[in-house]
């Protein structure tokens, strides 16, 4: 058998439902390319033996470490891992974690870490926090045989920074896999602004206020916005303050299944507010139903304006939103018929392959 492990210190694959419906598939898929490979979610929380989920599949597994973390049944099962996958490398418990894990582990075991932030750019180690994850970095990378990225902008800063380290390949998420309604809002959408995400510090939401108040009681714009996080309680004390609460909806976290009906097809635009971007995500769920986008400049906006050239995105500047009252107006208006959604399930198939191959070592 070749066991590939997912090290989920913080239980973010099993508790959130979605990105465990894509693991699932993941799993499905790696079967298919070799029938001796099995997929473990290994994490800490929870006690308890190891078990598998049933939903979809039988292919996927969570194996909880619980408290007793030298038992002999951890033991077993960290002694057969072949490649340990570790997407998280920037907080110190999770470092000294994996420190842990591989003393038990196979001395020839294969260990990719997946980076998934815009960590490169020359404003993000401004802060002491972004400094920490830095250090970290460096750490990590001296142990990994391989690097995932996310975009090439992305890889790109990275060897700036690093370019001693030689092993590396970019394999971004899915987009089109985890949505099998995917609606086309090319013509007479709403007019009304999107905002998709987590609602913290580093989705930028305070750029959000502020166009929010830019737009005020007096505009015919309606905002809507899903999401929730550390900030949720602050914007909505913001969007009380300046009385916008007919103005501006909050319907907080949605559900992907959901997403379609709830968010999709209730906007005429999306806008992102992130200063820092590897990939977007939620931006490629827009543009392939030809719903324009509003966008920072970033590693992920950037490559997305290399994969679709003909796409509808718009920069501006967090400091400068005055030209967002005419620009937003201008967007909603547009009719937009891309067909960007063939391509995208054709970089979406590309990318899938190649993570797998990555974690069975033929990448």
């Amino acid at each position: 058998m070749k066991t590939i492990v997912i090290f989920d210190p913080k239980n973010l694959i099993s508790a959130n439902k979605s990105t465990f419906i894509r693991h699932q598939y993941y799993s499905q898929k790696l079967a298919e390319l070799d029938s001796m490979a099995s997929l473990t979610i290994l994490t800490f929380r929870k006690n308890g033996k190891s078990f598998e989920y049933n939903h979809d599949n039988d292919k996927l597994k969570i194996h909880y470490l619980g408290l007793k973390i030298y038992s002999k049944r951890n033991r077993e099962f960290l002694s057969k891992i072949n490649t340990l996958v570790f997407g998280d490398p920037f907080l110190p418990p999770t470092l000294f974690r994996l420190l842990f894990l591989l003393y038990f582990c196979p001395k020839n075991i294969r260990i990719q870490i997946q980076l998934h932030g815009d960590f490169f750019q020359s404003e993000w180690k401004n802060t002491l926090r972004n400094k920490a994850k830095y250090f970290l970095i460096k750490i990590n990378i001296k142990k990994a045989n391989n690097l995932r990225f996310v975009s090439q902008q992305q890889l790109a800063g990275f060897k700036k920074t690093f370019p001693y380290f030689k092993n590396y390949f970019i394999s971004p998420i899915a987009v089109t896999q985890s949505s099998s309604n995917i609606g086309d809002y090319g013509f007479n959408r709403p007019k009304v602004v999107g905002f998709l995400g987590r609602i913290d510090r580093e989705r930028g939401i305070q750029t959000l206020v502020s166009v929010l108040k830019l737009f005020g009681r007096n505009s015919s714009i309606r905002f809507l916005i899903a999401g929730d996080g550390d900030l949720s309680i602050h914007l909505k004390n913001q969007i009380e303050k300046f009385d916008l609460m007919n103005e501006v909806e909050i319907v907080g976290f949605i559900e992907q299944k959901d997403l379609e009906d709830r968010f999709w097809s209730q906007i005429g635009i999306l806008i992102s507010t992130a200063p820092f971007e590897s990939y977007g995500l939620t931006m490629r769920e827009a543009l392939i139903r030809n719903i324009p986008i509003l966008t920072l400049k970033n590693s992920g906006s950037m490559e997305l304006l290399n994969d679709f050239p003909d796409a509808c995105i718009e920069f501006y500047e967090a400091s400068k939103i005055d030209g967002l009252v005419t620009k937003i107006p201008e967007m909603l208006n547009l009719k937009i018929d891309a067909q960007l959604l063939p391509r995208q399930k054709s970089i979406d198939g590309a990318n899938l392959e190649k993570l797998l191959r990555s974690w069975l070592g033929s990448q």
